[in-house]
């Protein structure tokens, strides 16, 4: 529904579309704010409202819509602060842009006191007593003393008893498990999802590698029969449409797995990021094909044979050629359920689509 000129409100009745997976209102003559109702769209993954004249703040329940996985509000008249909760900490900054009265992290830092007067009624510069500065400066001191000394405890505790961990090679590597969990660091994160976290790393040999922490699984938990046997089955994959898993690192509490870094990203990232326009149909068109040889030969040649369970376009990775990689495979029936219903957890899929057949035995 982008460009056809569409002017005033989006009504509020857009709630009701419980099956909307895809809506895009771009560059359409739209006013007014997003109304709160569209959280009631639990399954969808897509949402662009960019290049209208939208306004007021951006709606603080749309973070916890966990199937939005890709969102653009730029070039509109939202104001206030970016909400940086839920789904809205998966959005980069252009995702916002164009906006002149927005702030937060992405943009602009909120300045809350820029309404407050500078001068006082006599014409006088307010004035704060040297004490209450010297107060406030040390309490900020105190206080990134604190944040340091936690976040060197989380760092050793994470690390500590390296020999209690684990690896498991697939191939010949040059590095061992210190350097994977030196990989594992917030400023390192290039992906978040219900299965996991994904950090990018840098051996000590320059190679780049992607680590993903596994979320809902331990050792002691009830999910973890037969992990490590099906991690083994799943690193002896090998096929050129198929990212390749390196290694296995784990102890009691964590499991890391370290695959093959894909420099492009997710289809999903290009098809619906900034970078979908210069993807040509042809590009396309190679790009399906590849993913469903890999898909192919987990379903039909793999020994033992894999189901995916998982198939969408943020699990088809792409290496520095635009050549097709499907990931993430092999292990949705070892992943935790939190909130979803008894049907999504028997199709251990994502929200958005699957195939038909399984909604029989919903």
């Amino acid at each position: 529904m982008s460009r056809n000129n569409f002017s005033g409100i989006i009504p509020v009745e857009i709630g009701h579309c419980l099956l909307l997976t895809y809506l895009d209102l771009s560059q359409n003559h739209l006013s007014g704010p997003i109304p709160v109702q569209i959280t009631q769209i639990h399954i969808l993954n897509y949402l662009n409202v960019s290049w209208n004249q939208l306004n007021a703040s951006l709606p603080k329940e749309m973070g916890n819509m966990k199937s939005l996985t890709s969102a653009d509000f730029s070039h509109n008249n939202f104001s206030g602060e970016i909400p940086e909760f839920g789904q809205y900490s998966f959005f980069n900054s252009t995702s916002f842009t164009g906006n002149p009265h927005l702030c937060g992290s992405y943009l602009n830092p909120c300045n809350y006191s820029s309404t407050t007067p500078i001068h006082n009624q006599n014409g006088n510069k307010s004035h704060v007593p040297g004490k209450y500065k010297l107060l406030f400066a040390l309490g900020l001191l105190l206080c990134s003393l604190v944040f340091a000394v936690l976040a060197i405890i989380k760092t050793r505790k994470f690390r500590k008893n390296s020999n209690s961990w684990k690896l498991t090679a697939f191939q010949k590597l040059d590095f061992g498990s210190d350097d994977i969990l030196e990989c594992v660091k917030d400023n390192n994160v290039i992906g978040r999802g219900g299965a996991g976290v994904v950090y990018r790393g840098v051996t000590p040999n320059g190679e780049q590698v992607a680590v993903k922490k596994l979320l809902g699984i331990t050792k002691g938990s009830s999910h973890d029969n037969g992990l490590s046997a099906e991690i083994r089955t799943l690193g002896k994959i090998r096929h050129r449409n198929i990212v390749r898993l390196k290694a296995f690192c784990s102890n009691k509490e964590t499991n890391l797995l370290v695959y093959e870094y894909m420099p492009n990203g997710s289809l999903g990232e290009v098809l619906h990021g900034k970078r979908g326009s210069f993807l040509k149909w042809e590009m396309r068109l190679k790009i399906a094909i590849e993913a469903a040889k890999g898909l192919s030969y987990l379903h039909h040649d793999c020994s033992p044979l894999i189901i995916h369970r998982d198939v969408k376009s943020n699990n088809i990775l792409l290496n520095s050629d635009f050549e097709a990689h499907v990931a993430d495979f092999g292990l949705a029936k070892y992943l935790q359920d939190t909130g979803a219903s008894e049907c999504m957890s028997a199709v251990a899929g994502s929200y958005g689509y699957i195939a038909p057949v399984l909604g029989w035995y919903c």
